[in-house]
């Protein structure tokens, strides 16, 4: 399944963003720079939370292929960029 991009997800992207500016002050929730900021730190968080995520799918014996297709990506690609050093691709 590869990820999907639709209203959905970016009402509750939206909504995350919106929650982050108001957190920070003093940022106001018109202010382009603190939005911009939000967005980052939560790309921040999503990076190391997908990193935990396919851990721990590793660990329950999914196959690099099948994280990889869920991320849309290959096995290669997904085991070079969360891969543990000494891994190998195993299942193409």
């Amino acid at each position: 399944m590869a990820p999907v991009v639709d209203e959905d997800t970016a009402a509750v992207l939206d909504e995350a963003i919106a929650t982050l500016v108001l957190l920070r002050p003093p940022a106001s929730s018109s202010d382009a720079l603190a939005a911009l900021n939000a967005v980052a730190d939560l790309r921040a968080e999503v990076d190391h939370r997908l990193a935990a995520m396919v851990a721990d799918a590793l660990e329950h014996g999914f196959l690099w292929s099948e994280i990889g297709k869920q991320l849309s990506m290959t096995a290669t690609q997904a085991r070079l960029r969360f891969g543990r050093p000494g891994t190998h691709v195993a299942d193409m």
